[in-house]
């Protein structure tokens, strides 16, 4: 091995061994928490700080103005900057020197005051730097603290960009993500100190792995190791038990021999004996929201609306409306009908955060066949053709089963989006796209939109691109390849992605999709269960949230008892569902399992035409399949039916 065939990815835990003790983002948030006064929130309202990750916090404590962000890096930079480097940082330093390729998602400079001790020259590329630059070049994809000199000094302004909420950090910009992969392929790559936990850099990192020559990933035995198991083991990647920081300078001493000067003999800087700032209320608002939930965040959002100064107070008050309107049953139905009768002044229907407020609140409640007049208000607004509200209307329209209007509104937005910068509304189309494309049955369409974006899917959002990830799950499933749709819904982007997706419906939609892919395996036995469980755990709540997959699931085990002749459970499971949606699409999956119980090839032929003129291509499709077996003739197409195998058209 030589080390310029090398790369070195470094994390947080090369700078807590001593003489350096910098403390990891655990810690640091921590010991932020308590120097801004949290302790009298967790005396009330009885909280452990590792329920959130640290993006989470930080991310929630941000209420977009200045002084806070100034004062919040601040803080960061006395937890972390005056410390002494390590023999890790003289390690990575000579590695650097030498020819290796080095990333890391620390802030500080303690690798930069190796290098210049040893007399080592080395370039910093930071976000919003020229990636491509000479020399030893030390990646940052988080940013970077301004060097402060030796010793240290502290700037006079904390106005650099540093990546580190969850709003900053669950994207990787595509250059950022294909030098990366760049400086992976055909490489061998070490990993040390690093718990693969940034939602940016992890999954394009794990994506990468995959074309390098050689993967070595350094953690210490225990939970984090046990974690790390989890998340590469379909890959290549070897994984060793020990201690990274022996690993890290036994590799440097191997390939790039330095000595390790002796600390400076100095006292280190003494942060300030107190915070810089207080919490805002809307900062309490919006962290308690995400560890004690809405009810709480409202009361602290309603004192920042009497108390705080220097707060927007219109978007507070949208917020604390969009709030109650998610949770409170009575409160959602009111606020859509107080903004629907707003969006008719044409003064009010200008005002694109009132449009967008009435969008997001009609997507997120059940669906309900007056919709369709809401949507036509949304279009009559001057935001109506904003990629805001249009995603939204195909959001709705996709539900309800007006697929054609859907995929042109969806491919509007798209193109929007293409020319503005706003990558979770993007992904969020290209999901509902792909979703609505499937069940069109446009595989071909749907093909080329999900290859165009495949390498983006790993980092696209989170959210969405799981989402997506288990919509080809159900692809794969659909043509009979129950391996492929295993080897999907395993992959070591989906294993990271559940670990940090709390969201209800994506974890209805993950336990429906397994309890597919089961059926597909193993047959029936076995499947019922897992499906009345899937219910048991996501209650539906008419009045609070939608109710779509829901449903399907109950038309799925109407489908279970189809598959095992049990006739009377798959009425009354199919009583229930078209009880319980307005979807004209879930009411055709609904007559497909009825009509295929009762094997009349007259009553499905009349479906077949019904659902063609409709535009559900898929429930057509499977229609065609099933007449295809009734008849002892040959099937064809992207569909596979058995009578004993779920209906390829139904979720």
């Amino acid at each position: 091995m030589d080390a310029r065939g090398v790369t070195l990815v470094v994390g947080a835990g090369i700078s807590i061994p001593p003489p350096t003790g910098a403390p990891n983002f655990e810690r640091l948030r921590d010991s932020f928490l308590k120097r801004v006064g949290i302790e009298d929130l967790r005396k009330e309202f009885e909280f452990s700080l590792d329920e959130l990750s640290p993006e989470q916090v930080f991310d929630a404590l941000d209420d977009k103005r200045e002084e806070t962000r100034q004062a919040i890096r601040r803080e960061i930079w006395w937890a972390c900057e005056p410390k002494e480097p390590n023999a890790n940082h003289y390690a990575v330093a000579a590695m650097l020197a030498a020819g290796a390729r080095v990333w890391t998602p620390n802030f500080d400079t303690m690798i930069e005051t190796a290098a210049r001790r040893q007399g080592i020259a080395i370039e910093v590329v930071a976000p919003g730097d020229q990636l491509e630059v000479p020399g030893s070049v030390l990646y940052k994809p988080h940013g970077t603290f301004p060097f402060p000199g030796d010793p240290p000094c502290e700037p006079a302004e904390h106005d650099y960009e540093l990546l580190f909420q969850a709003s900053r950090v669950w994207l990787m910009k595509e250059d950022w993500a294909r030098k990366l992969a760049a400086d992976i392929c055909n490489r061998d790559v070490f990993l040390f100190g690093y718990r693969g936990a940034d939602p940016d850099l992890t999954p394009v990192l794990l994506e990468a792995l995959g074309i390098a020559r050689s993967v070595t990933w350094w953690e210490c035995p225990g939970e984090a190791f046990k974690r790390l198991q989890r998340i590469v083991a379909s890959s290549k990647v070897k994984l060793v038990a020990g201690n990274p920081s022996e690993g890290l300078v036994a590799l440097s001493r191997e390939l790039a021999p330095h000595s390790v000067p002796a600390p400076r003999q100095r006292p280190l800087l003494q942060p300030p004996a107190s915070a810089a700032f207080k919490l805002s209320n809307v900062s309490r608002a919006q962290l308690l929201g995400q560890l004690r939930g809405s009810a709480v965040a409202r009361r602290y959002l309603a004192l920042a609306l009497i108390l705080d100064r220097d707060v927007r107070r219109i978007p507070l008050l949208l917020k604390l409306l969009r709030s109650a309107g998610y949770d409170i049953a009575w409160v959602g139905p009111w606020a859509i009908a107080t903004l629907s009768g707003l969006l008719r002044i044409p003064r009010l229907r200008e005002r694109a955060m009132v449009t967008e407020l009435y969008a997001t609140l009609l997507d997120a409640r059940p669906l309900r066949r007056s919709d369709r007049r809401a949507i036509a208000r949304l279009r009559a607004s001057p935001a109506g053709d904003t990629s805001q509200v249009l995603t939204r209307i195909a959001s709705i329209e996709k539900l309800h089963g007006d697929l054609e209007q859907a995929s042109s509104d969806g491919e509007q937005s798209l193109d929007q989006l293409r020319r503005d910068s706003n990558p979770a509304l993007e992904a969020m189309t290209v999901y509902i796209l792909a979703w609505t494309y499937r069940q069109r049955g446009a595989f071909e369409i749907r093909a080329a939109l999900v290859t165009q974006y495949q390498e983006r899917i790993p980092h696209i959002g989170f959210n969405w691109a799981a989402w997506l990830q288990l919509d080809e799950a159900l692809v794969t499933l659909h043509a009979g390849d129950v391996a492929e749709a295993r080897e999907r819904m395993r992959s070591p982007f989906m294993e990271y992605a559940r670990r940090l997706i709390g969201h209800p419906m994506f974890r209805l939609d993950d336990d429906l999709t397994g309890a597919l892919a089961y059926w597909h395996e193993h047959g029936p036995e076995g499947v019922g269960k897992q499906l009345e469980e899937i219910l048991s755990r996501h209650p539906i709540r008419r009045l609070v949230r939608p109710t779509f997959t829901a449903v399907d699931t109950m038309i799925v085990l109407a489908d279970l008892a189809r598959a095992e002749d049990d006739l009377v459970a798959m009425r009354q499971s199919l009583k229930k569902a078209r009880r319980r949606t307005c979807s004209d699409l879930q009411l055709a999956k609904v007559e497909l399992v009825e009509r295929v119980a009762s094997k009349d090839t007259g009553q499905l032929e009349r479906l077949r035409r019904w659902t063609a003129d409709r535009g559900f291509g898929l429930i057509t499709q499977t229609v065609v399949a099933v007449l295809a077996e009734l008849e002892g003739r040959e099937q064809s197409g992207p569909v596979v039916y058995r009578s004993h195998l779920p209906l390829a058209g139904i979720y």
